[in-house]
């Protein structure tokens, strides 16, 4: 277990070794998003997402790995309230 001091909400986390659980950054420029795909790839996926990542790429017929990247876009934009056109 680690202690995480969160930034934003000036409170202190209890994270399981290896996980972090850090909120995505806010904002909506590019370099904002590109970092948030960046953490979300960086970041061993927790269970609910393995299954989403699996569903995702056995539904479209592609690797885990490109799944993964998909859903870590979808993610980022959806937090800066963009949509993928």
């Amino acid at each position: 277990m680690y202690l995480v001091k969160n930034p934003l909400t000036r409170c202190i986390l209890i994270t399981p070794k290896g996980r972090n659980n850090m909120p995505l950054k806010r904002g909506s420029s590019q370099k904002t998003i590109s970092s948030n795909i960046r953490e979300l790839i960086k970041d061993k996926p927790g269970k609910t997402r393995k299954k989403a990542i699996a569903s995702i790429a056995k539904k479209q017929g592609i690797s885990k790995q490109d799944a993964e990247r998909k859903q870590a876009i979808a993610i980022a934009l959806s937090a800066a309230g963009k949509i993928k056109k």
